[in-house]
């Protein structure tokens, strides 16, 4: 815990089925759209999965590409 290696990709696709769930799936289109474009980069991947970044990294990653 604390050490920034855990890759959140699963959290963040739980809260977008919740939103599906919930009438607002827009918004969870748009996340899973920035997921996406996160995992096509191979610099804006975590290390788990052959990437560079943390955690910390990876979600400033996936918010730049929500924008």
């Amino acid at each position: 815990a604390g050490k920034g290696l855990a890759n959140p990709s699963s959290l963040t696709l739980s809260a977008a089925l919740l939103l599906d769930h919930v009438g607002q799936g827009e918004v969870a289109n748009r996340i899973r759209a920035a997921l996406k474009a996160t995992f096509a980069n191979p610099e804006t991947r975590t290390r788990d999965i052959g990437g560079p970044l943390d955690t910390r990294g990876f979600t400033d990653a996936v918010i730049a590409n929500l924008g």
